[in-house]
């Protein structure tokens, strides 16, 4: 413990000596309860990992046994813990690698008496989501950001990019993540914090683009409320805000002065990359349609590594997206669908060459499962349309629940 000055208080304290490798402790202060909590990854065996974690008392003595947090299957790993200390709760954020096809971002809720509800999947995208950082507004909203290989897939050790989603004070994740850089090079190791005069965060990592790795940021203003709300600084007196849709954003940055250090802020303005505009509202069941015809009105061009939320609705026969693949390779595809769709539904992808016969191996039905991905080979360059529809649209359908669509390919 160190007092206000930086001067020790007392000796070493130990929160954890188990025989076991014990590693990357985070640790919070909840005002409310006048106490810390510490997490970690902790090594029962060699590269499986779990996370643990253990109440502080402000004077520095632990306080209970160790908390349990997750013990899943393989490994879990990078904790990081937060609290808002408008209650007496913690929110604890780690990577998880239990499905074996790459990691993803987990969270879970801590309170006096130990966890509380279920585990929270804040993300799980196609490829690798790692290294999670939070920070929080004060009020009642965290900002997650993390590593993010879900545009890159393919290449061993591929480049990284920076996204991050909103989650409130009870664990509920606002929204689909988004995009904070997808730049070229490699975005690593995000750091976040929340300036509380000015209501907005700071995003920074460490980017090789110019074949070293320096230092980027960008100031965003994000977790105001249900939707978050991007707000980019291009100039101190210009202010452009705009609400998050399901197009990604570039982001060019400014080229710092000669001579300058190496570490400063990108301050960047966001700039839409897709060439067909954010679909509107419509009479229609979702705001792609009409698109139940794979001949004459499939919507697109899909960006891979973006999420498309719609519906199949009582008598939408099928939807219809296409994609432009640049070169010939892998496709990754991931749907999930509401329960009432379960066995009832079928996905196929086309060449726009023969719209009459699917891609061998490329989608399946009925699709049992609830969260479904298929891997395919897609033999050129060009286009090519998925379709996903119900076997019998007047009897399978949900006017409620969204289905997700994602789609990877290079």
């Amino acid at each position: 413990m160190l007092d206000a000055y930086g001067n020790l208080i007392g000796g070493n304290v130990v929160i954890c000596a188990d025989p076991k490798t014990q590693e990357l402790p985070s640790v919070s202060y909840n005002s409310r309860i006048n106490s810390y909590l510490v997490a970690w990854a902790s090594f029962p065996q060699t590269d499986i990992g779990d996370i643990h974690a253990r109440y502080v008392s402000a004077q520095g003595s632990p306080i209970g046994e160790r908390i349990s947090i997750c013990t899943a299957n393989l490994s879990q790993w990078k904790p990081v813990v937060d609290t808002l200390s408008t209650d007496e709760t913690f929110l604890v954020f780690w990577q998880d690698n239990r499905g074996g096809q790459g990691s993803d971002i987990y969270a879970l809720r801590i309170g006096p008496n130990g966890p509380m509800g279920s585990e929270i999947i804040v993300e799980r995208a196609i490829a690798e989501q790692l290294k999670p950082a939070v920070a929080h507004n004060g009020a009642d909203q965290y900002l997650v950001v993390w590593e993010d290989t879900r545009n890159t897939f393919g290449p061993q050790n591929p480049p990284h990019d920076i996204y991050g989603c909103c989650v409130d004070r009870e664990g509920r994740v606002n929204d689909q993540a988004f995009a904070i850089c997808r730049d070229s090079g490699d975005q690593a190791r995000p750091a976040v914090a929340f300036n509380s005069l000015t209501g907005a965060y700071l995003v920074v990592w460490q980017d090789d683009r110019g074949g070293n790795y320096d230092i980027y940021g960008v100031y965003v203003n994000v977790c105001a409320g249900p939707t978050p709300v991007f707000t980019l600084t291009p100039s101190p007196t210009t202010l452009v805000t705009r609400t998050p849709t399901r197009t990604p954003f570039s982001t060019p940055t400014r080229t710092p002065t000669p001579g300058r250090a190496k570490a400063y802020l990108s301050l960047l303005l966001s700039s839409l990359s897709r060439s067909r505009p954010t679909p509107t509202a419509t009479p229609w069941c979702d705001p792609y349609e009409p698109n139940d015809d794979r001949r004459v009105n499939p919507w697109g061009p899909l960006v891979s590594g973006q999420s498309y939320q719609a519906k199949l609705c009582r008598g939408d026969k099928e939807d219809n997206y296409y994609l432009d693949a640049t070169t010939a390779g892998s496709l990754q595809i991931r749907l999930q669908q509401p329960g009432a769709l379960v066995n009832h539904t079928s996905l196929w992808v086309y060449s726009a060459d023969d719209l009459a016969r699917p891609l061998p191996n490329c989608g399946t039905g009925p699709i049992r499962v609830g969260d479904y991905r298929c891997t395919c080979s897609l033999p050129r360059v060009g286009r090519y349309v998925v379709r996903f529809y119900s076997e019998k649209p007047d009897v399978y359908y949900d006017d409620v629940n969204l289905y997700s669509l994602q789609v990877m390919f290079q």
